[in-house]
């Protein structure tokens, strides 16, 4: 029976052959995912990364329009940060799973 440390290190299972954290490059790092998890699941990661970077992105416009409204100005793409935030009930992103080695 193996150890409980020896079930999480993922010895025998193909796991130390795991990218190099520091040099990896997105589509050795797309490969090894898709070798170990099912399909979904990456997509679900994709979207963690994906959600977050757009929430972020919507909360850099909310400062910028702010900025500019407190100027007494408005912008023609004022009220964006809603549409294309995660957290406000857009989409998410991706919305189709990325394929790092054909990109």
């Amino acid at each position: 029976m193996e150890s409980h440390d020896a079930e999480f290190s993922g010895a025998g299972r193909g796991w130390a052959r795991k990218p190099n954290r520091f040099h990896a490059t997105p589509a050795e790092i797309d490969a090894f995912l898709r070798e170990h998890f099912a399909e979904d699941t990456l997509l679900r990661y994709q979207w963690a990364i994906g959600d977050a970077a757009a929430h972020e992105a919507a909360e850099e416009l909310r400062v910028e329009f702010g900025e500019i409204s407190a100027q007494g100005r408005r912008g023609g793409w004022h009220g964006v940060q809603d549409f294309i935030d995660t957290a406000k009930g857009a989409g998410h992103y991706p919305s189709s799973l990325i394929n790092f080695e054909k990109s």
